[in-house]
């Protein structure tokens, strides 16, 4: 007798159509699934946007690392808001002009309203471009740049970056300044990085960049390897200055990169006599004679 063999199982046409498509809706299943786990939330978010304060260009990032030395913490408040009211000279020849008077207010050389000054930027810095050579004397070569705040402005219109530069360089170089003193030469420089960095940001930007450090929206200060002037202060002055925005501006370039340079705040030595650079001039002369300087006699 042979063995029973299993029962074939035949499908029907119909049978083998239904099965066919059953498989063909499993693999579409299949395939979306896998195609879903390769990119589970989508396309990364986009890194360091222009509304991100926190967003610095890699390319001109100042080196602020947190420091702890008490000595350079920022100028102390100012004692007053020197620039409270409008300043008259501000638009001088500005005209009717909003652009014009924009333009003006940018590179005025006398004190404008604290409100005139952006209280935010995009949070990027972008070194302004160009070279600046060191004056023709002995001494350890520094590098610096500076480095201006996207989107600050004064009075709705932009800062004249290229200006600006000019100033801080004629400050550095100034037989006045620290060159004679400390043996140094500076050199101003665009690339991506640099000994020193001055910064000039809105205040916003000032106070993350001199965290751990408090700015309060108001002050300036060096932390690790920067100079970050405030924007309000350097447009606005301070009251120990009065009206003097260019010798003010001469003060804080100086008293800040006098920090990089290891120098710490002084106090003033006698009443009537010139306030040492590194004394916290903003707050007060504390019957000391304003002097932006370091070495006066030049």
């Amino acid at each position: 007798m042979l063995p029973a063999t299993a029962p074939t199982l035949r499908l029907t046409r119909r049978g083998r159509l239904v099965a066919s498509a059953t498989a063909v809706v499993l693999l579409l299943l299949v395939g979306g699934w896998v195609a879903g786990r390769s990119s589970p939330d989508g396309p990364a978010p986009p890194q360091g946007t222009a509304g991100d304060p926190a967003a610095i260009s890699p390319t001109v990032q100042p080196r602020i690392p947190r420091i702890a030395a008490a000595d350079a913490a920022p100028e102390d408040a100012p004692a007053g808001g020197a620039g409270s009211d409008p300043a008259g000279g501000a638009e001088s020849g500005a005209g009717s002009d909003p652009a014009a008077a924009a333009g003006a207010a940018s590179n005025t050389t006398v004190p404008v309203a604290e409100s005139e000054v952006a209280q935010a930027g995009t949070g990027r810095l972008v070194a302004v471009p160009g070279t600046r050579s060191e004056t023709d004397q002995a001494g350890r070569l520094v590098s610096y740049r500076v480095l201006i705040e996207e989107g600050l402005t004064v009075a709705g219109g932009p800062v004249d970056g290229a200006l600006l530069a000019e100033t801080v360089h004629g400050i550095l170089t100034a037989p006045q300044g620290w060159q004679g003193l400390d043996g140094v030469r500076f050199r101003g420089v665009d690339g991506p990085q640099a000994d020193v960095d001055v910064v000039i940001a809105a205040p916003n930007t000032v106070d993350r960049l001199c965290a751990p450090l408090g700015t309060g929206g108001q002050l300036s200060c060096f932390n690790g390897s920067a100079a970050v002037l405030n924007a309000r202060r350097w447009f606005a002055g301070a009251a120990t200055y009065g009206q003097d925005l260019v010798a003010y501006r001469t003060y804080l370039v100086s008293h800040e990169v006098g920090h990089y340079l290891g120098h710490q705040h002084q106090d003033c030595p006698g009443q009537g006599l010139p306030a040492p650079v590194m004394v916290q001039q903003t707050k007060s002369l504390d019957g000391c004679l304003a002097n932006p300087w370091p070495n006066p006699a030049g």
